[in-house]
Protein backbone atom coordinates (compact mmCIF):
# COMPACT_ATOMS: atom_id res chain seq x y z
CA UNK A 1 0.00 0.00 0.00
CA UNK A 2 0.96 3.66 -0.20
CA UNK A 3 0.10 5.71 2.89
CA UNK A 4 0.25 9.49 3.32
CA UNK A 5 0.16 10.95 6.84
CA UNK A 6 0.08 14.47 8.25
CA UNK A 7 2.06 14.72 11.50
CA UNK A 8 1.50 17.62 13.91
CA UNK A 9 3.69 18.18 16.96
CA UNK A 10 2.88 20.87 19.52
CA UNK A 11 4.70 24.10 18.76
CA UNK A 12 5.72 23.14 15.22
CA UNK A 13 4.22 23.24 11.74
CA UNK A 14 2.58 20.08 10.48
CA UNK A 15 4.44 17.96 7.92
CA UNK A 16 3.28 15.45 5.34
CA UNK A 17 5.06 12.11 4.87
CA UNK A 18 4.38 9.35 2.34
CA UNK A 19 5.56 5.74 2.49
CA UNK A 20 4.94 2.47 0.66
CA UNK A 21 4.90 -0.97 2.28
CA UNK A 22 2.78 -3.92 3.42
CA UNK A 23 3.05 -2.97 7.11
CA UNK A 24 4.25 0.53 8.08
CA UNK A 25 5.34 1.71 11.52
CA UNK A 26 5.51 5.14 13.16
CA UNK A 27 7.71 6.11 16.09
CA UNK A 28 10.94 7.72 17.25
CA UNK A 29 13.12 4.85 16.02
CA UNK A 30 15.16 6.09 13.02
CA UNK A 31 14.37 2.79 11.30
CA UNK A 32 10.60 3.24 11.64
CA UNK A 33 8.88 3.85 8.31
CA UNK A 34 7.52 7.16 9.62
CA UNK A 35 10.50 8.15 11.78
CA UNK A 36 9.98 11.05 14.19
CA UNK A 37 13.33 11.77 15.94
CA UNK A 38 14.21 14.82 13.85
CA UNK A 39 10.91 16.59 14.49
CA UNK A 40 9.60 15.17 17.79
CA UNK A 41 11.26 16.76 20.82
CA UNK A 42 8.47 15.83 23.24
CA UNK A 43 9.77 12.31 23.92
CA UNK A 44 6.16 11.13 24.37
CA UNK A 45 6.04 8.82 21.34
CA UNK A 46 7.72 5.42 21.69
CA UNK A 47 10.44 4.07 19.40
CA UNK A 48 7.96 1.76 17.67
CA UNK A 49 4.65 3.31 18.67
CA UNK A 50 2.00 2.09 16.21
CA UNK A 51 1.64 0.33 12.90
CA UNK A 52 -0.58 0.66 9.82
CA UNK A 53 -1.72 -2.29 7.74
CA UNK A 54 -4.18 -2.79 4.90
CA UNK A 55 -7.09 -5.08 5.81
CA UNK A 56 -9.31 -5.57 2.78
CA UNK A 57 -10.32 -2.08 1.67
CA UNK A 58 -9.65 -0.43 5.02
CA UNK A 59 -6.65 0.65 7.06
CA UNK A 60 -5.97 -1.14 10.33
CA UNK A 61 -4.08 0.72 13.08
CA UNK A 62 -2.50 -1.14 16.01
CA UNK A 63 -0.69 0.18 19.09
CA UNK A 64 2.62 -1.66 19.47
CA UNK A 65 2.66 -1.70 23.27
CA UNK A 66 3.77 1.95 23.49
CA UNK A 67 4.59 3.45 26.89
CA UNK A 68 2.10 6.33 26.66
CA UNK A 69 -0.61 4.72 24.54
CA UNK A 70 -2.34 5.63 21.27
CA UNK A 71 -5.50 7.75 21.49
CA UNK A 72 -8.45 8.55 19.23
CA UNK A 73 -10.53 11.56 20.39
CA UNK A 74 -9.37 10.89 23.95
CA UNK A 75 -10.06 7.13 23.90
CA UNK A 76 -7.09 4.80 24.22
CA UNK A 77 -6.66 2.07 21.61
CA UNK A 78 -6.76 -1.32 23.31
CA UNK A 79 -7.08 -3.38 20.14
CA UNK A 80 -6.59 -2.92 16.38
CA UNK A 81 -9.02 -0.36 14.92
CA UNK A 82 -10.17 0.40 11.37
CA UNK A 83 -9.59 3.94 10.14
CA UNK A 84 -10.70 6.05 7.18
CA UNK A 85 -9.15 9.08 5.49
CA UNK A 86 -9.39 12.19 7.69
CA UNK A 87 -9.23 10.40 11.04
CA UNK A 88 -6.32 10.97 13.40
CA UNK A 89 -4.47 9.27 16.24
CA UNK A 90 -2.46 10.84 19.05
CA UNK A 91 0.83 9.17 19.99
CA UNK A 92 0.51 9.62 23.75
CA UNK A 93 -1.38 12.48 25.39
CA UNK A 94 0.25 15.71 24.24
CA UNK A 95 2.37 13.79 21.73
CA UNK A 96 2.36 13.92 17.92
CA UNK A 97 -1.05 13.90 16.22
CA UNK A 98 -1.05 11.74 13.09
CA UNK A 99 -3.84 12.31 10.55
CA UNK A 100 -4.49 9.92 7.66
CA UNK A 101 -4.54 11.94 4.43
CA UNK A 102 -4.63 9.15 1.86
CA UNK A 103 -3.93 5.45 1.34
CA UNK A 104 -4.38 2.90 -1.40
CA UNK A 105 -5.21 -0.73 -0.79
CA UNK A 106 -2.71 -2.26 -3.21
CA UNK A 107 -0.81 -4.74 -1.04
CA UNK A 108 2.98 -4.67 -1.33
CA UNK A 109 4.33 -8.22 -1.86
CA UNK A 110 5.35 -10.07 1.29
CA UNK A 111 8.98 -9.71 2.18
CA UNK A 112 9.21 -6.12 0.97
CA UNK A 113 8.40 -4.84 4.45
CA UNK A 114 8.52 -1.09 4.74
CA UNK A 115 10.72 -0.48 1.65
CA UNK A 116 10.29 3.21 0.96
CA UNK A 117 12.05 3.90 -2.32
CA UNK A 118 9.82 4.72 -5.32
CA UNK A 119 9.82 1.94 -7.90
CA UNK A 120 10.87 4.28 -10.73
CA UNK A 121 14.00 5.38 -8.84
CA UNK A 122 15.06 1.78 -8.29
CA UNK A 123 14.62 0.94 -11.96
CA UNK A 124 16.72 3.92 -13.04
CA UNK A 125 19.46 3.08 -10.54
CA UNK A 126 19.49 -0.58 -11.56
CA UNK A 127 19.66 0.40 -15.23
CA UNK A 128 22.61 2.69 -14.52
CA UNK A 129 24.47 -0.15 -12.81
CA UNK A 130 23.91 -2.45 -15.81
CA UNK A 131 25.11 0.23 -18.25
CA UNK A 132 28.25 0.79 -16.19
CA UNK A 133 29.04 -2.95 -16.16
CA UNK A 134 28.55 -3.18 -19.93
CA UNK A 135 30.92 -0.22 -20.47
CA UNK A 136 33.58 -1.91 -18.31
CA UNK A 137 33.25 -5.20 -20.24
CA UNK A 138 33.53 -3.43 -23.59
CA UNK A 139 36.67 -1.62 -22.43
CA UNK A 140 38.21 -4.90 -21.29
CA UNK A 141 37.42 -6.60 -24.60
CA UNK A 142 38.80 -3.73 -26.73
CA UNK A 143 42.08 -3.76 -24.81
CA UNK A 144 42.46 -7.55 -25.17
CA UNK A 145 41.97 -8.06 -21.47
CA UNK A 146 44.27 -5.22 -20.41
CA UNK A 147 43.15 -2.86 -17.68
CA UNK A 148 41.22 -0.04 -19.35
CA UNK A 149 42.55 3.49 -19.08
CA UNK A 150 39.09 4.81 -18.14
CA UNK A 151 37.16 3.28 -15.26
CA UNK A 152 33.48 4.20 -15.09
CA UNK A 153 32.37 4.37 -11.42
CA UNK A 154 29.30 2.39 -10.47
CA UNK A 155 26.63 4.86 -9.37
CA UNK A 156 25.34 4.49 -5.81
CA UNK A 157 21.73 3.54 -5.31
CA UNK A 158 20.23 6.48 -3.39
CA UNK A 159 19.17 5.83 0.20
CA UNK A 160 15.49 5.91 1.14
CA UNK A 161 14.38 9.51 1.64
CA UNK A 162 11.67 11.36 3.57
CA UNK A 163 9.35 13.80 1.84
CA UNK A 164 8.63 16.70 4.24
CA UNK A 165 6.03 19.17 3.00
CA UNK A 166 4.94 22.02 5.34
CA UNK A 167 1.16 22.36 5.64
CA UNK A 168 -1.19 24.56 7.64
CA UNK A 169 -0.85 23.90 11.37
CA UNK A 170 -3.85 22.36 13.13
CA UNK A 171 -4.68 22.23 16.83
CA UNK A 172 -3.21 19.41 18.86
CA UNK A 173 -5.98 17.18 20.16
CA UNK A 174 -5.78 16.16 23.81
CA UNK A 175 -7.76 13.77 25.95
CA UNK A 176 -10.69 15.24 27.86
CA UNK A 177 -9.79 15.80 31.50
CA UNK A 178 -12.40 14.80 34.04
CA UNK A 179 -13.69 18.30 35.03
CA UNK A 180 -14.43 19.06 31.37
CA UNK A 181 -16.17 15.84 30.39
CA UNK A 182 -19.59 17.14 31.40
CA UNK A 183 -19.20 20.91 31.05
CA UNK A 184 -17.95 20.55 27.47
CA UNK A 185 -21.59 19.86 26.57
CA UNK A 186 -22.28 23.52 27.36
CA UNK A 187 -20.18 24.56 24.36
CA UNK A 188 -21.82 25.10 20.97
CA UNK A 189 -20.95 26.50 17.55
CA UNK A 190 -22.34 29.60 15.84
CA UNK A 191 -21.94 30.00 12.10
CA UNK A 192 -23.51 31.75 9.14
CA UNK A 193 -22.96 32.68 5.50
CA UNK A 194 -24.86 35.61 3.97
CA UNK A 195 -24.47 36.17 0.22
CA UNK A 196 -21.75 33.51 0.40
CA UNK A 197 -19.02 35.37 2.30
CA UNK A 198 -20.06 39.04 2.27
CA UNK A 199 -21.06 38.64 5.91
CA UNK A 200 -19.93 35.44 7.52
CA UNK A 201 -18.86 33.92 10.80
CA UNK A 202 -17.95 30.64 12.44
CA UNK A 203 -17.33 30.87 16.14
CA UNK A 204 -17.60 28.97 19.41
CA UNK A 205 -20.24 30.02 21.96
CA UNK A 206 -20.95 28.65 25.44
CA UNK A 207 -23.77 28.65 27.95
CA UNK A 208 -23.40 30.90 30.97
CA UNK A 209 -27.10 30.45 31.81
CA UNK A 210 -29.79 28.23 30.24
CA UNK A 211 -30.87 31.10 27.96
CA UNK A 212 -27.57 33.01 27.55
CA UNK A 213 -24.39 32.35 25.60
CA UNK A 214 -20.97 34.00 25.67
CA UNK A 215 -18.95 34.49 22.49
CA UNK A 216 -16.70 37.14 20.91
CA UNK A 217 -17.87 40.69 20.23
CA UNK A 218 -16.21 40.30 16.84
CA UNK A 219 -18.84 37.84 15.60
CA UNK A 220 -21.67 39.43 17.58
CA UNK A 221 -20.96 42.71 15.78
CA UNK A 222 -21.32 40.89 12.47
CA UNK A 223 -24.67 39.56 13.66
CA UNK A 224 -25.83 43.11 14.33
CA UNK A 225 -24.67 44.19 10.87
CA UNK A 226 -26.49 41.22 9.39
CA UNK A 227 -29.65 42.29 11.22
CA UNK A 228 -29.39 45.67 9.49
CA UNK A 229 -29.21 43.91 6.11
CA UNK A 230 -31.88 41.25 6.69
CA UNK A 231 -33.54 41.18 10.11
CA UNK A 232 -35.54 38.04 9.32
CA UNK A 233 -32.38 36.09 8.46
CA UNK A 234 -30.61 37.38 11.58
CA UNK A 235 -33.41 36.22 13.88
CA UNK A 236 -33.42 32.79 12.23
CA UNK A 237 -29.77 32.22 13.10
CA UNK A 238 -29.10 29.30 15.38
CA UNK A 239 -26.45 28.04 17.74
CA UNK A 240 -25.83 24.32 17.29
CA UNK A 241 -24.90 21.97 20.10
CA UNK A 242 -23.82 19.17 17.82
CA UNK A 243 -26.00 17.88 14.98
CA UNK A 244 -28.88 16.95 17.30
CA UNK A 245 -29.82 20.37 18.72
CA UNK A 246 -29.97 23.97 17.46
CA UNK A 247 -31.48 27.01 19.19
CA UNK A 248 -32.37 30.43 17.74
CA UNK A 249 -30.91 33.77 18.85
CA UNK A 250 -33.23 36.53 20.19
CA UNK A 251 -30.86 39.31 21.25
CA UNK A 252 -27.18 40.33 20.93
CA UNK A 253 -25.21 42.50 23.38
CA UNK A 254 -21.56 43.56 22.93
CA UNK A 255 -19.18 44.83 25.58
CA UNK A 256 -19.52 48.63 25.40
CA UNK A 257 -15.72 49.12 25.28
CA UNK A 258 -15.24 46.92 22.21
CA UNK A 259 -14.33 48.88 19.06
CA UNK A 260 -15.77 46.99 16.09
CA UNK A 261 -13.87 49.19 13.63
CA UNK A 262 -10.52 48.52 15.29
CA UNK A 263 -10.62 44.86 16.43
CA UNK A 264 -6.83 44.38 16.63
CA UNK A 265 -6.29 47.22 19.11
CA UNK A 266 -5.23 45.90 22.55
CA UNK A 267 -8.19 47.69 24.17
CA UNK A 268 -10.61 45.99 21.74
CA UNK A 269 -8.98 42.60 22.27
CA UNK A 270 -9.37 43.01 26.04
CA UNK A 271 -13.12 43.61 25.62
CA UNK A 272 -13.81 41.16 22.76
CA UNK A 273 -16.79 39.51 24.48
CA UNK A 274 -20.55 39.46 23.88
CA UNK A 275 -23.67 37.82 25.33
CA UNK A 276 -26.36 36.24 23.15
CA UNK A 277 -29.87 35.67 24.50
CA UNK A 278 -31.58 32.56 23.13
CA UNK A 279 -35.15 32.15 21.89
CA UNK A 280 -35.67 29.39 24.44
CA UNK A 281 -33.65 28.03 27.37
CA UNK A 282 -31.45 24.99 26.93
CA UNK A 283 -32.37 23.04 30.06
CA UNK A 284 -30.84 19.69 29.17
CA UNK A 285 -27.21 20.90 29.24
CA UNK A 286 -24.89 22.21 31.95
CA UNK A 287 -23.73 25.82 32.12
CA UNK A 288 -20.16 27.05 32.48
CA UNK A 289 -19.09 28.43 35.85
CA UNK A 290 -16.89 31.52 35.95
CA UNK A 291 -13.77 31.59 38.10
CA UNK A 292 -13.25 34.39 40.63
CA UNK A 293 -12.28 37.69 38.94
CA UNK A 294 -8.98 37.77 40.85
CA UNK A 295 -7.86 34.29 39.69
CA UNK A 296 -4.11 34.28 39.05
CA UNK A 297 -2.91 33.52 35.52
CA UNK A 298 0.79 32.92 34.86
CA UNK A 299 3.17 31.20 32.45
CA UNK A 300 2.86 28.06 34.59
CA UNK A 301 -0.95 27.92 34.50
CA UNK A 302 -2.31 24.57 33.27
CA UNK A 303 -5.30 25.48 31.12
CA UNK A 304 -7.60 23.79 28.59
CA UNK A 305 -10.14 25.08 26.12
CA UNK A 306 -13.16 23.51 24.46
CA UNK A 307 -14.03 24.83 21.02
CA UNK A 308 -15.15 23.99 17.52
CA UNK A 309 -13.07 23.50 14.40
CA UNK A 310 -14.94 24.40 11.21
CA UNK A 311 -14.09 22.10 8.29
CA UNK A 312 -16.69 23.52 5.91
CA UNK A 313 -14.88 24.66 2.72
CA UNK A 314 -14.72 28.46 2.29
CA UNK A 315 -17.29 30.14 0.03
CA UNK A 316 -19.80 27.31 0.53
CA UNK A 317 -22.95 27.03 2.65
CA UNK A 318 -22.11 26.30 6.30
CA UNK A 319 -22.44 22.65 7.28
CA UNK A 320 -22.84 22.13 11.02
CA UNK A 321 -21.85 18.48 10.55
CA UNK A 322 -18.40 19.79 9.63
CA UNK A 323 -18.05 21.68 12.93
CA UNK A 324 -16.01 19.34 15.16
CA UNK A 325 -15.70 19.88 18.90
CA UNK A 326 -12.11 19.76 20.16
CA UNK A 327 -10.18 20.17 23.40
CA UNK A 328 -6.77 21.83 23.40
CA UNK A 329 -4.04 22.63 25.87
CA UNK A 330 -3.52 26.37 26.38
CA UNK A 331 -0.12 27.76 27.27
CA UNK A 332 0.24 31.38 28.41
CA UNK A 333 3.20 32.98 26.62
CA UNK A 334 2.91 36.60 27.81
CA UNK A 335 0.57 39.50 28.53
CA UNK A 336 -0.14 43.00 27.23
CA UNK A 337 -1.53 45.93 29.21
CA UNK A 338 -3.79 48.16 27.08
CA UNK A 339 -3.52 51.90 27.66
CA UNK A 340 -5.71 53.27 30.43
CA UNK A 341 -6.36 49.96 32.18
CA UNK A 342 -4.77 47.77 34.82
CA UNK A 343 -6.25 44.56 33.38
CA UNK A 344 -3.97 42.63 30.99
CA UNK A 345 -4.91 40.67 27.90
CA UNK A 346 -3.05 37.34 27.78
CA UNK A 347 -1.10 36.00 24.82
CA UNK A 348 -1.30 32.22 24.25
CA UNK A 349 0.47 29.59 22.19
CA UNK A 350 -2.79 28.52 20.48
CA UNK A 351 -2.94 28.75 16.68
CA UNK A 352 -6.55 29.79 16.10
CA UNK A 353 -8.28 27.95 13.25
CA UNK A 354 -11.72 28.71 11.81
CA UNK A 355 -14.42 28.29 14.42
CA UNK A 356 -12.16 28.24 17.48
CA UNK A 357 -12.50 31.91 18.53
CA UNK A 358 -14.94 32.40 21.38
CA UNK A 359 -13.93 29.18 23.12
CA UNK A 360 -13.99 29.14 26.94
CA UNK A 361 -10.62 28.58 28.65
CA UNK A 362 -10.81 26.40 31.78
CA UNK A 363 -8.52 25.91 34.75
CA UNK A 364 -7.92 22.52 36.35
CA UNK A 365 -11.09 22.82 38.45
CA UNK A 366 -13.24 23.19 35.33
CA UNK A 367 -14.07 26.89 35.84
CA UNK A 368 -13.78 29.48 33.06
CA UNK A 369 -10.79 31.80 33.47
CA UNK A 370 -11.02 33.45 30.06
CA UNK A 371 -12.32 33.53 26.48
CA UNK A 372 -10.19 32.87 23.40
CA UNK A 373 -10.05 35.51 20.69
CA UNK A 374 -7.33 36.09 18.11
CA UNK A 375 -5.04 38.63 16.47
CA UNK A 376 -3.47 37.62 13.15
CA UNK A 377 -4.26 33.96 13.83
CA UNK A 378 -2.57 33.91 17.25
CA UNK A 379 -4.67 33.11 20.31
CA UNK A 380 -5.35 35.91 22.82
CA UNK A 381 -7.29 35.35 26.05
CA UNK A 382 -9.84 37.80 27.43
CA UNK A 383 -9.67 37.49 31.26
CA UNK A 384 -12.66 36.34 33.29
CA UNK A 385 -12.93 39.71 35.06
CA UNK A 386 -13.96 41.35 31.75
CA UNK A 387 -16.48 38.59 31.02
CA UNK A 388 -18.02 39.18 34.45
CA UNK A 389 -18.40 42.90 33.68
CA UNK A 390 -20.74 42.10 30.78
CA UNK A 391 -22.54 39.10 32.28
CA UNK A 392 -23.63 40.90 35.47
CA UNK A 393 -25.57 43.58 33.54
Amino acid sequence: MHLTLEIQISGTSAITMGRRGRILTVGRDPDADFALPDIDSTGIASARHAQFEVDGNTLLVTDLGSSNGTFVDGDRLTEPRRFVVGEAIELGLGGPVVRILNFDTAVTPAGSGGFREPTGTLLIAAGAVIVAIVVLLIGWIVSDGAKPDLVVPVPRVPKPFHVLVPVISEPVLVMEVQPLNEVSRAVGCLGFRFDVDELHGDETAWLIAPDKLVTTARIAGRLLKLKEVDSKFAFELAVAFGPERAVGIRNVRLHPKYDFDNPGDPGSLLHDVAVLTLEEPVDDRPVCKLADPGVEISLESELRLVGYENRTPPNTPLDFLQMKRRQLKVSITGSELPAGTSTPVFQTGVAVTRGLSGAPVFDQSGRVVGLLTQRNGKGVMVPVSVIRELVKH
